[in-house]
């Protein structure tokens, strides 16, 4: 047997009542939810990848801003001459250069150097905490690189930058400006730069975290290979599904959990920006969204359960008290009535048992009356058949 089935009509309506509204705030709030859901995905998508365009625009505009000053230094006479002068196989030291030189110096960077080249991209003089003479071959294979990068036409003078690189625990990139005499690239004037996590550096970091937010990280990549550093030369490494992305993705990182990420290229650069949010930052709204939604579908139900089991009792104590009539009425109650003062269907169907009721009794009554005739009769034709057989 099925005790669901055999319940009582007074229980079993309410859980059917109370069950269809659950129904309902299930469907409702998760049809809700994963709409919320679907926006907020939606507005996160749309901020890292608005993120990353204005952060490489940004860039973009500081190694303009910087190709801009490399360009007058390139153009200063100190350094066109030491260019068209022939080489000695030493490092230029005179006053000129230097003077021309020091206008590139960072003074944050302990690391930093400017160099001039020749087009094959020799040193011809290095500025390093002053002028040298001595030469650092560790960087041959960048200089010679981007010595023998090819420039489009009509672009000799545009500034050309390295892909970081890593040595020991710094990052580094180079900044060459052409230096064109007579429409022809006599030289470089090259700058070394390392991203550092100096004072300077992590006021620019904070100041880029009140743009982006305090859960949003940025991170420069090169496009050509893995690595990836933040703004203040930490090294990680690219997630591959960043790196092949072409919009905003979902990534796991085995240290932040799920990662949602946007990557931007920077005009005129080997680097892109990319930018990471944890998923649960973008899920907090929808989370907040479904608790309260959650609380409203507990209150609902609750009070929805009520009122069904007070409806319940409305339709159930009639039909009870029927069926106790029902009930008292077969045993030979024939005096049995209802009391429903109701004009509904239960109200008609309490008089309809009254009428029968009374219409049993009446003839019951008039049965029985009809019986104790015919006993009399019979004993009144007994008594007169016993007179004649004595008279006999």
């Amino acid at each position: 047997m099925d005790p669901i089935v055999d319940l009582p009509l007074g229980r079993k309506l309410p859980l059917l009542i109370s069950g269809l509204i659950l129904l309902v705030l299930v469907a409702s709030s998760s049809a809700a939810y994963f709409e919320v859901e679907s926006s907020a995905s939606s507005t996160a998508n749309e901020r890292v990848t608005g993120l990353a365009r204005q952060l490489a625009d940004l860039v973009r505009a500081s190694v303009v801003g910087r190709g801009v000053v490399m360009r007058r230094v390139a153009n200063d006479t100190a350094v066109k001459r030491l260019l068209r002068s022939p080489g000695t196989g030493t490092l230029d030291v005179s006053p000129g250069v230097s003077a021309a030189l020091e206008h590139l110096v960072v003074p944050t960077d302990s690391a930093g150097v400017i160099e001039v080249w020749d087009p094959s991209g020799h040193p011809r003089a290095r500025f390093s905490s002053g002028m040298s003479t001595m030469k650092d071959s560790a960087d041959d294979f960048e200089r010679m690189l981007l010595a023998s990068h090819e420039t489009p036409a009509g672009m000799q003078e545009s500034i050309r930058i390295s892909a970081f690189y890593a040595r020991s625990d710094s990052v580094y990139t180079w900044y060459v400006q052409p230096v064109v005499t007579g429409g022809i690239i006599a030289g470089f004037l090259a700058q070394r730069v390392r991203l550092q996590n100096d004072a300077t550096s992590k006021a620019s970091q904070r100041g880029l975290r009140e743009i982006m937010g305090p859960s949003v990280d940025l991170y420069l990549a090169n496009s050509t290979n893995d690595l990836r550093t933040t703004t203040t030369g930490e090294l990680s490494v690219q997630p591959p599904a960043l790196k092949r992305a072409t919009g905003p993705v979902l990534y796991r990182d085995s240290v932040a959990g799920e990662m949602l990420g946007a990557k931007a290229p920077i005009p005129m650069t080997p680097w892109v920006v990319q930018i990471a949010m944890p998923k649960a930052v973008m899920m907090a709204r929808p989370l907040v969204f479904m608790k309260r939604m959650s609380i409203i579908a507990l209150v609902t139900l609750v009070i929805g359960a009520l009122l069904a089991w007070a409806i319940s009792r409305q339709v159930t104590q009639p039909l009870a008290e029927l069926t106790a009539a029902t009930h008292d009425l077969s045993t030979g109650e024939y005096d049995r009535r209802v009391h429903i003062a109701r004009r509904d269907e239960l109200g008609q169907l309490g008089d309809a048992f009254n009428l029968m009721a009374r219409r049993i009794s009446e003839s019951r009554a008039a049965s029985e009356q009809q019986g104790a005739e015919a006993e009399s009769a019979r004993r009144e034709a007994v008594a007169a058949s016993q007179a004649k057989s004595d008279f006999l």
